[in-house]
């Protein structure tokens, strides 16, 4: 457990000390309570995405090694090309 030292402005001292009356929560209680819901409230969470670079790039036609649709120096304007045409198709 890691313990903090903060210094508070007086509006933010007297919003805790009024909500540890309220509440009858502790500090460190109060403390989770505000972060989960900051988090929550700006939409951060701690699970992986579903779809990772790799799968959306493995699904790209762009051919085997010695065939494929586009050169190393032209990589980046026909990974877009790709997308931008199964997008269209609805292949995304």
């Amino acid at each position: 457990m890691a313990t903090y030292q903060i210094e508070l402005n007086t509006e933010t001292e007297n919003l805790l000390q009024n909500l540890i009356q309220q509440t009858r929560l502790s500090v460190s209680d109060l403390m989770t309570q505000g972060l989960l819901m900051f988090k929550n409230n700006v939409g951060l969470t701690t699970q992986k995405p579903e779809v990772r670079f790799f799968d959306i790039y493995s699904q790209l036609d762009i051919g085997e090694e010695d065939n494929c649709a586009y050169s190393a120096a032209e990589a980046k304007a026909g990974v877009k090309a790709i997308l931008q045409q199964k997008l269209i198709q609805g292949n995304i």
